[in-house]
């Protein structure tokens, strides 16, 4: 038995190996988004540039309480103990990012109905904006904080200009969603166009060069690019064995 610490971007990389669109070479850039925070990370042939490392407060938590919000200003008639709940579910399971908000809120109605189990009864409301407007929060942060305005296409940019020239390129190329936030449906789709959008303009230049990369195992995918460096000839080369442990301490 042995024993490896590693760093969530890194395995997360990993994972990402099922996709075929993703280099063989562990380069990347990791777009790591759970609850409480986001976290871009550039990887360069497995090694983190940890100078280059771009932090977001912006995550799983603000979505939750933007979808609360809305809820209570519909005044719709949910439970306090059922509120947050329900607003997580609507969340992970009935939003998605869409290319143009304002043809968004002219296709809808009066809201698509929603049922949800409390004290096993079932219970109907309808939904509303919160359904595209939840996953803005990356990309139209203003919406949500007045003090905090930074969409994620550009804080991907930064990161990735603070890398070494001769590696901007490949980090562009693959770019891999990580964690439960990063699930909304079109997240990958929004974030390549708009990353791409910037590149056009800011470097004056008519090549695509941002990929953003979804995979089956995102939402758990440090896990699982654990569960796979686990069984690679490069895990029994910088795994601790009990017997070194014993021998030399931690």
């Amino acid at each position: 038995p042995g024993m490896y610490i590693g760093i969530q971007a890194v395995m997360s990389l990993f994972a990402s190996r099922i996709s075929k669109n993703v280099s063989s070479e562990l380069t990347g850039l990791v777009i790591d988004s759970g609850a409480g925070s986001t976290h871009i990370v550039p990887i360069v042939k497995g090694y983190v540039l940890t100078s280059c490392i771009i932090n977001s407060p912006l995550a799983g938590n603000e979505v939750d309480y933007f979808v609360v919000n809305k809820l209570k200003e519909r005044k719709e008639k949910i439970p306090f103990e059922a509120m947050k709940e329900v607003a997580k579910d609507i969340k992970e399971n009935h939003s998605y990012l869409c290319p143009d908000i304002n043809k968004e809120y002219e296709k809808m109605s009066s809201g698509t109905e929603y049922t949800y189990k409390y004290m096993n009864k079932e219970n109907k409301i309808k939904l509303g904006a919160e359904t595209f407007l939840a996953g803005e929060i990356f990309f139209q942060p203003e919406l949500f904080r007045k003090n905090y305005t930074r969409p994620l296409h550009e804080m991907v940019d930064e990161c990735v200009r603070k890398a070494p020239i001769t590696e901007r390129k490949g980090l562009m190329k693959n770019i891999i969603l990580s964690g439960g936030s990063t699930m909304f449906k079109g997240f990958d789709k929004r974030l390549q166009r708009d990353y791409n959008n910037l590149i056009t303009e800011k470097y004056k230049t008519k090549e695509k060069l941002a990929n953003v990369i979804k995979h089956p195992k995102q939402k758990h995918a440090v896990w699982f690019g654990a569960s796979i460096f686990g069984k690679v000839a490069e895990f029994k080369n910088n795994a601790y064995s009990r017997a070194q442990y014993e021998e030399e301490g931690p």
